[in-house]
């Protein structure tokens, strides 16, 4: 079966790069101190329980410089004198203190980062050490993009509706992805200043509006800065509470999770001239095969902004070795998924 991510009568405007590229915003704090390290941002909200072991876990990977824990709860965080072990012997753990509880917080161009990686990390993901080593060394290939464990797409519906895809379906089915989410991703952290403070408003305001969407919002900020889809890092030791029969609940628990991301994504074209930065990679597509690293510049997500975005012409239909893999084993595979909210 053939399929493609625009159906014939869509007219989706094809992405047309700026003529002049500004170059990207730079984060305004300390120049690199550790770049054989980077910085762990841990996004939690009240979920005491995931917080407190997700410090302890994190405290003894070698390679994370500093635990940064985003605040935005009612009242002040735990001191180490109250709770000492919100804190560890090992790190630095530092708690930021949010003005607000708006999801883009989570991109906040923090103080005192002393790495130029940063790596994005909800609480309910556990991942050992040496898989997130393995993820440094990823990014590290091509610092201007994003690397990380949990890939989507997006295609396009026979309404000509963006339409955003999520789980197994992407896998197995479709046997690509186009970006990947920003719960267990490794990002250069420049793009916290891009998002914080030069892309579009109007995205961080759909994102406060929606209460969603925050990481469709900066995978296409890096898609545009890029034009390269993101890395995808398979490894079944990464661990999502946040799925499976393990959950715990969260904002992806709802049923109509989907729809908003789709909406979402529909949204967040009108600021990319009519489409969307994203292509569209193989599942197959090894991190080993990068180009070399090249700085990225700002070419999209401005207010005007000229098409920046459009669609890939990726045939899918089955996706390839890798979703052939899955198919073998249907049974394994989905059994393995309910337990531990892996894709």
């Amino acid at each position: 079966m053939e399929w493609t991510l625009v159906p014939a009568h869509c007219p989706v405007p094809a992405y047309k790069r700026p003529d002049t590229l500004q170059p990207l915003p730079r984060y305004h704090g300390p120049s690199v101190e550790f770049p054989d390290r980077f910085t762990l941002v841990i996004n939690s909200y009240k979920r005491p329980e995931l917080l407190q072991r997700a410090v302890q876990h994190y405290s003894h990977c070698k390679s994370i410089d500093a635990v940064r824990v985003i605040w935005c709860e009612e009242g002040l965080p735990p001191t180490r004198a109250q709770a000492p072990e919100f804190f560890s012997e090992l790190k630095e753990v530092r708690y930021d203190i949010m003005t607000n509880s708006s999801l883009n917080m989570r991109f906040w161009p923090l103080e005192g980062l002393r790495t130029e990686a940063v790596l994005s990390l909800d609480d309910d993901i556990v991942a050992p050490c040496g898989v997130l080593d393995e993820l440094f060394e990823v990014w590290k290939r091509d610092p201007w993009n994003m690397a990380g464990f949990y890939p989507r797409l997006h295609l396009v519906d026979k309404d000509c509706k963006y339409k955003y895809l999520q789980g197994f379906g992407t896998l197995t089915w479709h046997g690509a992805y186009s970006l990947v989410l920003t719960k267990a991703a490794m990002l250069h952290r420049d793009y916290l200043e891009y998002y914080s403070n030069h892309m579009a408003g109007g995205i961080r305001q759909h994102v406060d509006e929606a209460h969603n969407c925050e990481d469709l919002a900066m995978a296409l900020l890096v898609g545009a800065a890029t034009r390269r889809p993101p890395a995808f890092l398979h490894s079944a030791r990464v661990l999502d509470l946040g799925k499976g029969l393990l959950k715990v609940k969260g904002i992806s628990s709802g049923k109509k999770h989907g729809d908003i991301r789709s909406g979402c994504l529909n949204e967040f074209a009108k600021h990319y001239g009519g489409s969307l930065p994203l292509l569209v990679r193989s599942l197959t597509h090894t991190p080993h095969e990068v180009p070399p690293a090249t700085t990225a510049a700002a070419g999209g997500g401005q207010g005007g902004a000229q098409g920046a975005g459009g669609p890939s012409s990726y045939s899918g239909g089955g996706g390839g070795k890798w979703s052939a893999w899955v198919r073998l084993s249907p049974f394994t595979d989905s059994l393995y998924g309910m337990l531990t909210g892996h894709f």
